[in-house]
């Protein structure tokens, strides 16, 4: 067979017929937007869920900003410590000291153990 017998046996569609078809085509259509419609709805709200976890989160990041401690703030507090324990080790050295010269006007250390115990680290007083 030719074309043109292929079409002469085929039968035009009737207007009933077009209309079931073209209401078929919008049914599947708007079936479609249904579910179109139904999976952006759930899409948006695990999206509202997600946006209340990141203000959570953007809230925990500003508050660690805020209270965040700065190699700055480390390096002077370290310094202040070590400050103090010098202090507190000079204040104990000065007791020692005065007990090293106690023992000495006492006679129960001769005067070259005084000076070998003096000249000793951390604070020799150089009497070596």
């Amino acid at each position: 067979m030719n074309k043109v017998s292929k079409k002469k046996n085929q039968k035009e569609p009737t207007l009933a017929e077009l209309r079931a078809d073209v209401h078929d085509v919008f049914e599947a259509v708007g079936s479609l937007a249904g579910l179109t419609h139904t999976r952006f709805e759930a899409v948006g709200k695990r999206f509202d869920a997600v946006d209340k976890r990141l203000d959570t989160v953007e809230e925990d990041v500003a508050f660690l900003r805020r209270n965040m401690i700065n190699k700055i703030y480390l390096d002077e507090r370290i310094g202040d410590l070590r400050g103090d324990i010098t202090e507190l080790v000079h204040r104990e050295d000065r007791k020692f000291i005065e007990l090293v010269h106690i023992l000495e006007s006492k006679e129960i250390l001769s005067e070259e153990e005084t000076v070998h115990i003096l000249s000793m680290p951390p604070f020799p007083l150089g009497q070596g």
